[in-house]
């Protein structure tokens, strides 16, 4: 649907991106700045804007962790997450428990802002992603379509999170 069309235009642009050099590969904040702009520009929809708020915090958390040029570790990660998920909190009244890719994106983030693995995180992202089959939406498309909740399938925004994080995970295996 709109959401899966809207995801594989971004992951499209982003793999083109990445082959055609114009994402800096030499520090985590300039990969994912580089990243939040690609985003920016090639998704669009409200989830579009998300992502590339998000991707503005996660730059902010990086930049703030004060490593100095050194690579980033985990722990950076996981409190970069905490201040891009804090930051997209200013600018969005998306919630946990409304039924939009928040229900994934902040257990993931909260998971790794702990301390916990990688595999712990993906698995709150999908525990999130599935709990939205019983929520009813409040913010969103599924507000005006008829999603009240139920017996519906996971929101596809949230399922998207899981997806990526899933990915992310594999590719650091």
């Amino acid at each position: 649907g709109d959401c899966g069309e809207t995801l594989a235009g971004c992951a499209n642009a982003l793999s083109a991106g990445v082959d055609s050099g114009k994402v800096d590969l030499k520090t985590a904040a300039g990969t994912c700045l580089t990243l939040g702009a690609l985003i920016e520009r090639n998704m669009g929809g409200t989830s579009g804007a998300i992502y590339a708020l998000f991707f503005t915090g996660l730059v902010q958390g990086l930049v703030q962790s004060g490593k100095n040029g050194q690579p980033a570790g985990y722990k950076e990660w996981g409190q970069a997450l905490l201040t891009a998920l804090e930051n997209l909190g200013h600018h969005t009244p998306a919630r946990p428990g409304m039924r939009t890719l928040v229900d994934a994106l902040d257990p993931f983030c909260r998971a790794l802002g702990a301390g916990k693995s990688m595999q712990e995180a993906v698995d709150a992202a999908k525990k999130g992603a599935e709990a939205t089959k019983t929520q009813t939406a409040r913010l969103g498309r599924a507000t005006y379509v008829g999603d009240k909740g139920g017996d519906m399938p996971p929101d596809p925004g949230a399922w998207g999170i899981a997806a990526v994080v899933e990915g992310i995970r594999k590719a650091l295996a």
